[in-house]
């Protein structure tokens, strides 16, 4: 299959839904063999080529890739998708928020994803995936669902989901300055970052009657961030950077965390504050609805929905016992409905 696809620098559609991306030509070439017959060890497997690039309407390409997907099913229907995606280096006009191009640097992904037969009464997936760049940073995800269904009547899952994410180059904020001529008179500044977050989407469907269910479902959310070296970027075009204090200028931490920057010194440059940024963040939303079918077509729900959150000052660091315990500390929102409905007729 080859897919060509354009859209212009002014195409803005976001009253009418969710658009990511504009000024885009894209090409993408896909190469695949399916094997559908069922062998000795494989019901079916198949392996996917693609390479696939992207420019701007300037000519500056934004994107160049080149994946490999695979899928291997075995006669008890357990499926291993192993892939592996090659990023060359080229452009990123997003990195800046608008601002000026950037490089972004070649890298690498990787994933493993493995599914066991879900129509069975117990089921798992588990997915890893990592990827890494020449810059140092590095992003890696596990993810597990389990499901559990020993009878028609009553259904549980739990979903696990760990990202822990090192960036060298996190946005943190623009500040205008004409003497920033290299950059057109605003600095970007950039932090490296570390985050993690962690979540558990849980869900519970009961069949009492065919008259009376009730469903239940909870996520538990932990995230933290911790900011560290405050940082410039060069040039357009480069993913260089000076650090404030290093490399360019001088800044001071007051306590609250907060940092005043001098960029040149005893230069005419104006000092400029980047507020703590560090968070840790944790929440908890859950939701029971009950359905009753009190007559052929007549219908009552009863909806409870509670949610918790709150921002705890710890630095940045991520600690399960501790936030979770902050987590169930919070201040709850609690928000109860119903609902009828009634059938006129006979």
């Amino acid at each position: 299959s080859v897919e060509l696809s354009t859209t212009s620098p002014g195409f803005e559609v976001n009253d009418l839904g969710f658009q990511s991306a504009a000024d885009r030509r894209e090409a993408e070439f896909s190469l695949a063999y399916h094997e559908n017959r069922p062998g000795k060890v494989f019901r079916q497997w198949s392996v996917t080529l693609s390479p696939q690039t992207s420019w701007n309407y300037d000519g500056d390409r934004l994107d160049t890739q080149v994946s490999l997907r695979t899928r291997f099913t075995f006669l008890n229907y357990l499926s291993i998708n192993p892939s592996f995606t090659h990023d060359f280096e080229s452009l990123d006009d997003r990195l800046t928020r608008g601002g000026p191009l950037a490089q972004k640097p070649a890298g690498n992904s990787a994933s493993l994803w493995v599914l066991t037969d879900f129509t069975k009464p117990y089921s798992a997936m588990f997915s890893y995936r990592r990827s890494w760049d020449e810059s140092g940073g590095t992003r890696t995800n596990y993810s597990v669902r389990m499901g559990l269904k020993p009878a028609s009547t009553w259904e549980l899952s739990l979903g696990p989901n760990l990202s822990i994410n090192e960036s060298p180059a996190q946005y943190v904020s623009r500040v205008e300055d004409p003497q920033a001529a290299s950059t057109f008179g605003d600095r970007y500044v950039f932090a490296d970052l570390e985050q993690t977050t962690l979540s558990m989407e849980t869900r519970l469907n009961v069949t009492f009657t065919p008259d009376l269910t009730l469903e239940l479902f909870a996520q538990p959310f932990l995230a933290s961030g911790d900011y560290g070296t405050l940082k410039e970027l060069s040039a357009p075009r480069t993913f260089d950077f000076d650090r404030y204090g290093i490399d360019l200028g001088e800044i001071q931490e007051d306590e609250d965390g907060d940092f005043l920057i001098d960029p040149d010194g005893d230069g005419p440059a104006e000092s400029f504050t980047i507020y703590d940024r560090d968070f840790n963040r944790v929440s908890l939303r859950s939701t029971a609805v009950v359905r009753w079918e009190w007559r052929p077509g007549s219908t009552l729900f009863l909806v409870w929905q509670q949610s918790r959150s709150d921002n705890i000052t710890t630095g940045g660091h991520f600690d399960l016992s501790r936030d979770t315990d902050a987590m169930f500390r919070a201040r709850p929102d609690n928000i109860f409905m119903f609902k009828v409905t009634y059938w006129i007729g006979s």
